[in-house]
């Protein structure tokens, strides 16, 4: 990481060495975020978030930038939500999803599909938990639609596999704290028969 930002602070205003910065920058924060460090992966992205959003919105769209922007904001939202920074991490999840859905389709490979479901699972927890139970439902849907796609396309996808199981586990705990048992019961089947 410390390389790429040497190299875009020696030749300024260069977007593919920002975007490589980035990208590094993205990476080392997922890592970090495995290991449990939200604080180092926060820290690793917080000064890049404004900056990758303005080489994402360049006047000619350009898709890698788009789709590192929309895993940053994804990387970013995750690290912020551990910290208990709820409202700031929906806010970079939205962003997220919104650069997600400016993909043009044939950069829509299987793992941006799968990153751009995780992201508005992610979503629907933040509105169950606000109370806004049909939206958070809805976009459950949308997740399980998505992810269920993927694994049908590639039954041996275990990445997808434990996505969706997750999906379902938070699905069911938004049900069942609306007391809806039963469909919760059918979730949390789902998501160990996923497991």
């Amino acid at each position: 990481v410390g390389d790429f930002d040497d190299l875009a602070r020696a030749i300024p205003g260069v977007p593919h060495y920002e975007h490589v910065r980035i990208l590094a920058r993205t990476d080392a924060a997922l890592l970090r975020l495995a290991l449990g460090q939200a604080v180092a992966a926060r820290d690793l992205l917080d000064p890049s978030m404004d900056r990758v959003v303005q080489l994402a919105e360049a006047d000619v769209p350009q898709p890698d930038l788009i789709e590192t922007a929309a895993l940053a904001h994804a990387a970013f939202g995750a690290a912020l939500r551990d910290l208990g920074q709820s409202d700031a991490a929906e806010q970079a999840l939205l962003v997220s999803r919104e650069l997600f859905e400016k993909l043009p389709h044939g950069r829509l490979t299987p793992d941006v599909r799968r990153q751009a479901a995780v992201v508005v699972s992610q979503l629907a927890r933040y509105d169950t938990d606000a109370g806004r139970l049909d939206e958070g439902l809805e976009l459950f849907r949308q997740a399980d639609d998505e992810l269920s796609r993927l694994i049908a396309d590639n039954d041996a996808d275990a990445v997808s596999k434990s996505a969706l199981a997750a999906s379902c586990r938070h699905w069911a705990d938004a049900l069942f704290a609306a007391d809806r048992r039963d469909e919760a019961t059918k979730q949390y089947r789902r998501a160990s028969d996923l497991w």
